[in-house]
């Protein structure tokens, strides 16, 4: 049984209790007054608490629950886990989600695209929803930087098995191992909107972890109002952790089961898909390389249509 040195001492509230109430206060929005009354401890000893519980699951679950597959029997299973979508040979799916956040003192470089003060995180998940990679940066960078500036947009060329690829939105540059979308038009033909469609109907894994994700964790329906982004991006890698166990171990919740399927019906404070994306950053191409990428999926959907 691992339990940081931390949760064992200097308390009369059981080791349960204190991730009994940090989990209640991770899935209200309505902070730790809340969650002190319904378990009894002042709102002191409620945030103490918490504290204990998220230091532990950053520090010693976090790089063991969040993480890409390892072996290649791991990978094979993400692959075969989507082709039930349709697409061919997808090693995960990727996007954005903003996570607002009170306005510091030192605020510059905080503020998003749609106005507000934010983290900008962008996932990588399986088809099982799972969260593989993340990262998280100031709510000024945008999508296009934040894949950038990550280890997974500098290491996933090298990581995805041979062949396969990482499905993106058109907000994503198209590389040979991230397929995007076909630009949207009138008179596409028929073979670009078949692909399209199968693309979307996979890629929608990423937004619905998202959702549930979101739903879960209604913390994140109100502004955090930690006292440092160290302490709220914490928080946020522990719910990481915390959805992936629910998941894994599959922990029945109503408020996941109710995440819409359709990313449209999601409710605006969740900012499912991340920041706005201007026109000259969308439909963007890495060479021929993976336009002949692309095309080769689009032919070989076609065969099967």
């Amino acid at each position: 049984e691992l339990v940081h040195p931390s949760l064992r001492h200097n308390s009369r509230f059981r080791i349960d209790d204190r991730v009994a109430s940090t989990i209640h206060y991770l899935t209200h929005s309505d902070g730790f007054d809340t969650t002190a009354v319904v378990f009894g401890i002042s709102k002191t000893r409620a945030y103490e608490y918490y504290n204990e519980v998220i230091l532990v699951l950053q520090l010693c679950f976090l790089a063991e629950v969040v993480h890409m597959p390892r072996t290649q029997a791991d990978w094979d299973e993400v692959r075969m886990g989507f082709e039930g979508h349709g697409f061919p040979n997808v090693y995960g799916t990727l996007d954005g989600s903003l996570i607002a956040v009170k306005r510091f003192a030192d605020f510059t470089g905080w503020y998003c695209r749609k106005g507000f003060t934010a983290f900008n995180m962008q996932a990588v998940v399986d088809h099982r929803l799972r969260f593989m990679s993340y990262s998280l940066r100031s709510g000024s960078q945008n999508d296009k930087a934040l894949f950038n500036n990550s280890k997974f947009g500098q290491t996933c060329h090298r990581m995805v098995p041979r062949g396969g690829c990482f499905l993106g939105d058109a907000g994503y540059k198209l590389y040979a191992h991230i397929m995007t979308t076909y630009p949207i038009n009138d008179d596409m033909p028929n073979d670009e909107v078949n692909y399209n469609l199968l693309h979307s109907r996979t890629r929608m894994a990423v937004e619905r972890a998202f959702g549930r994700w979101k739903n879960m964790f209604r913390v994140f329906k109100t502004d955090l109002l930690h006292h440092h982004p160290k302490d709220m991006a914490r928080m946020i890698e522990a719910t990481l952790v915390l959805h992936n166990w629910f998941i894994e171990y599959g922990v029945a919740d109503e408020a996941a089961d109710e995440a819409p399927d359709n990313p449209e019906d999601y409710p605006e404070w969740m900012h499912i898909g991340g920041d706005i994306v201007f026109d000259s950053d969308r439909n963007l191409v890495d060479g021929d390389s993976a336009i002949r990428a692309r095309d080769r999926i689009k032919e070989y959907l076609v065969g099967l249509m």
